[in-house]
C-alpha cells in the first residue's frame, strides 16, 4: 500500500527543495567566519552560521557568568512552577477598561521574551509568549518589590528569546493594552543567540535544520502540527464510537510484508538474527481478526528503504482499520463519512483548500490552488475501462499476464510517457494510470477495481474477471486512501505470492507464515489504509 506523505520534519538530502540565499539576520556571515570560536562552541564547525552571531554569543555566556557570581549557581536554569497561563489571563482579565489596574491579588505568568522596547531608564515593556498568546509586561521601576539594583540588573540584560516568569497585577494601560504590571521578573531559561525577524526566516533548508527556530519565528509552521494532531484525534475518535480497537503490532519483522517496498534491516544481537523494520502492519492486524477482534486499527510508523520527492518519506505514519463482514463497498461509504468527520473537526466546514503542485507530463496542470469538496459523493472511475477509453483501444492488455510487457511497453512509447528500467507490466500500468487518471482527481475520486496482479492481498472482484475489489482515493492529484475487501482464501493467497514472483514484484521474503494464519479462517474482511502525514 502507497501512502501520501507530506513532510513536517525534513533533512538536507530533499532535492524538491527550492534553495534560497541564506539570510542573515542582522549580522553578515563575513563577521561571524572571522571571530574566533569560542572555547565549547560548536557552532564554527556546522552549516548553520546564518543564525549564529558570534558577538552575540560570547555577549550571553558573560551575562550567565555575571548572574552565577551574582546569584550563585542555583539561580541558573531554575525549577519552576507557574500558577497560571497567559491564555487564562488574557480571558479573565479582558473586562478590564483603559487606565484599570487590579492590585490585590498578584498572578505569575511565564513566557518566552518576543519583544523588548526601553521607553527609559525606569520603565521597559516586554511582550511573552506562550502557546501561542502574547501578552505585554510592563516593567515600572515604581512598581518593582525587588530594589533597583536588581532591577537595572535584570531589565539591562533581558534579551528577546529568554524566559522569564513574572509576578504582578493585572493592568491594561492608556493606550488599552491588556498587561501585567511587574514586580518581580526571574530568568528561567536564558537564549544564547540572537532571535531572527518574524518570517524571515525562509530558506527551507536552515529552516528544516533549526525546526525550533522556524517554530519560533514563523507564525504559521505550529498550525501544521496542530492540525495534525486534530487529524489525528478525530481519525481516533471516529473509530473508537464505531467499535474498533486500538492496538499495535510489532515494528521489527523478521518477514515484513504488507506491501511491495524495500525495509530498513537491522540486527538483533541477543538472538543473531537479521531484522526489519516494518513496511506496513497489514498481516499482523488481520491476524487479529482471526484472532476474534473484528474491528481493529493502528496509528503508527512505517519505514521503505526508497526514494524521497514531494509526496514520499522513508519514515511516515498510517492509519489502518480492518473490519469483518464487510467489503470495498461499505468502505467506500465509510471512507466518504470518515473524512467529512475530519475536515469538519479541523476546518468547521466540509471544503478544503488546498495548493496542488505541478503535474509531470501535463503542461495544463500547472502550480493552482483548489477548492476541495468533500461535501458531495465522490466521483468513481474504473481503471481497465477508462484507462481503455483514454488510449483509445478496445481493451487493455492482460497485466496479469507476464508476456505483456512489450504491448504496455508500447503503450507508454506512444504517448511519450517514461518509464524507468527495468520494465514490468504492473510498472508500466502505473504509470499509464497516474499519465491519465491520476491527473484528472483533482476532487475526491475513487480508483476503483485495481488487477489482481497489482492488488495480491485483496480478493478477486465477485463479477469481473481479472481485477480486484480493490479503491484509492485520491484528492488533489495525490493518493489519500486505498482500501479492499480483503483475500481471505489460503491457497489462492499462495498463489498470488507466487505469482508476484513470476512477475518481478516480490522482495523475496518468506510470507507463507501468513497463509498458514489464514487457515484458521479469516472472516470477510475489509481493510482500509490512510497516510496521516
Amino acid at each position: 500500500k502507497g501512502y501520501t506523505m507530506l513532510r513536517i520534519f525534513g533533512s538536507s538530502a530533499r532535492k524538491a527543495l527550492v534553495r534560497q540565499p541564506l539570510r542573515r539576520f542582522q549580522s553578515t556571515k563575513a563577521a561571524s567566519d572571522s571571530a574566533p570560536a569560542a572555547s565549547g562552541t560548536p557552532h564554527a564547525s556546522t552549516n548553520d552560521t546564518s543564525l549564529f552571531n558570534q558577538h552575540v554569543y560570547e555577549e550571553r555566556k558573560a551575562f550567565i557568568r555575571a548572574l552565577e557570581e551574582k546569584k550563585g549557581k542555583n539561580a541558573l536554569y531554575p525549577p519552576f512552577v507557574s500558577d497560571c497561563t497567559v491564555g487564562a489571563y488574557l480571558d479573565e482579565f479582558a473586562h478590564l477598561e483603559t487606565g484599570q489596574k487590579i492590585q490585590e491579588k498578584e498572578y505569575t505568568l511565564t513566557g518566552r521574551i518576543m519583544s523588548k522596547r526601553d521607553a527609559s531608564k525606569k520603565l521597559v515593556f516586554y511582550v511573552i509568549r506562550s502557546e501561542l498568546r502574547d501578552v505585554q509586561i510592563v516593567a515600572n521601576l515604581s512598581e518593582y518589590t525587588d530594589g533597583e539594583e536588581e532591577y537595572n540588573f535584570l531589565n539591562r540584560n533581558l534579551r528577546r528569546g529568554d524566559i522569564i516568569a513574572v509576578k504582578g497585577f493585572p493592568y491594561r494601560t492608556k493606550t488599552g493594552e491588556l498587561s501585567i504590571s511587574a514586580r518581580q521578573l526571574q530568568l528561567l531559561a536564558p537564549c544564547l543567540h540572537q532571535l531572527p525577524d518574524y518570517n524571515s526566516l525562509t530558506d527551507k533548508e536552515l529552516r528544516y535544520r533549526n525546526r525550533h527556530v522556524d517554530l519560533l519565528m514563523n507564525k504559521g509552521v505550529r498550525d501544521v502540527f496542530l492540525t495534525r494532531s486534530k487529524v489525528i484525534n478525530s481519525l481516533r475518535s471516529f473509530l473508537d464510537n464505531r467499535g474498533f480497537v486500538e492496538v499495535e503490532t510489532p515494528m521489527l519483522q523478521k518477514h515484513p510484508g504488507g506491501a511491495i517496498a524495500k525495509p530498513f534491516e537491522t540486527y538483533l544481537h541477543a538472538h543473531h538474527a537479521n531484522l526489519y523494520m516494518r513496511i506496513a502492519p497489514e498481516l499482523y492486524l488481520k491476524q487479529l481478526i482471526v484472532g476474534g477482534i473484528e474491528r481493529v486499527y493502528e496509528i503508527g510508523k512505517q519505514f521503505r528503504n526508497e526514494g524521497v520527492d514531494l509526496t514520499h518519506n522513508p519514515e511516515f505514519t498510517t492509519c489502518e482499520f480492518y473490519q469483518a463482514y464487510s467489503d470495498y463497498n461499505q468502505l467506500m461509504t465509510t471512507t466518504e463519512e470518515l473524512l467529512r468527520h475530519i475536515i469538519f473537526a479541523v476546518t468547521g466546514g466540509y471544503s478544503l483548500k488546498v495548493d496542488i503542485p505541478r503535474k509531470k507530463g501535463h503542461p495544463e496542470l500547472g502550480n493552482e490552488s483548489v477548492e476541495l469538496d468533500f461535501s458531495k459523493p465522490f466521483r468513481r472511475i474504473y481503471i481497465e475501462d477508462d484507462l481503455a477509453k483514454c488510449l483509445k483501444i478496445e481493451k487493455l492488455p492482460d497485466v496479469n499476464d507476464p508476456n505483456s510487457v512489450n504491448e504496455f511497453l508500447e503503450l507508454c512509447r506512444k504517448h511519450n510517457i517514461e518509464v524507468e528500467a527495468p520494465h514490468t507490466s504492473v510498472k508500466l500500468l502505473d504509470n499509464l494510470v497516474e499519465h491519465f487518471l491520476e491527473s484528472q482527481c483533482t476532487q475526491p475520486t475513487f480508483l476503483c477495481h485495481q488487477p489482481l496482479a497489482t492488488s495480491p492481498l485483496a480478493r478477486q472482484h465477485r463479477s469481473i474477471g481479472g481485477v480486484t475489489e480493490r479503491f484509492e482515493l485520491f484528492a488533489g492529484r495525490m493518493e489519500l486512501c486505498n482500501a479492499y475487501t480483503e483475500l481471505n482464501d489460503p491457497e489462492e493467497q499462495r498463489k498470488r505470492f507466487a505469482h508476484q514472483v513470476a512477475l518481478g514484484e516480490s522482495l523475496g521474503f518468506n510470507e507463507e507464515w501468513f497463509c498458514q494464519v489464514l487457515e484458521w479462517g479469516l472472516p470477510p474482511t475489509g481493510g482500509w489504509g490512510m497516510g496521516i502525514d
